[in-house]
């Protein structure tokens, strides 16, 4: 009988192994990092205000924030108004918007709130939650809220 070598077979199932462990490594190491990394390692809201402290009815709400970003990031913003129409501060609207792959950098910028308003007399505050949007669906949140500003009048 014929004897057949096969050192080339096992050096090419060894390296074929050896990459199988480093990618799994890599993506463990990955995942871990990101598993136990907090908010602040990706992004900061160092503030947010609404640019008045008196709104007519009627009149949009416009509000200044100011974010650091640490690194290039995905991010989804939960932004829920809370007024106080008659006894407490409750639930009035709540508006989610994304932004993709913003380079690392301190953003500052005047916005305005898309979603409903209170159409009376009412105390609000905005209920922020920034949240940068990881690898392997996890996800990192901040929390923060705004002044409390009033709507009153009419136009």
């Amino acid at each position: 009988m014929m004897k057949i070598e096969f050192d080339w077979i096992k050096k090419a199932l060894y390296l074929i192994v050896l990459l199988i462990i480093g990618i799994i490594g890599g993506i463990s190491s990955q995942y871990i990092r990101a598993y136990t990394s907090e908010a602040q390692e990706y992004f900061h809201y160092t503030s947010l205000s609404s640019t008045k402290e008196n709104y007519e009815i009627w009149e949009d709400i416009y509000f200044e924030s100011i974010i650091d970003r640490l690194e290039n990031t995905n991010m989804k913003y939960i932004d829920t108004l809370r007024c106080d129409t008659w006894e407490d501060f409750t639930w009035f609207s709540q508006n989610v918007s994304f932004s993709k792959d913003l380079e690392p950098w301190l953003y500052t910028s005047v916005w305005r709130y898309n979603w409903d308003i209170p159409q009376v007399y009412a105390t609000c505050y905005l209920d922020s939650t920034p949240t940068v949007i990881l690898n392997f669906w996890l996800e990192k949140t901040q929390k923060i809220k705004t002044n409390t500003f009033t709507i009153w009048g009419s136009k």
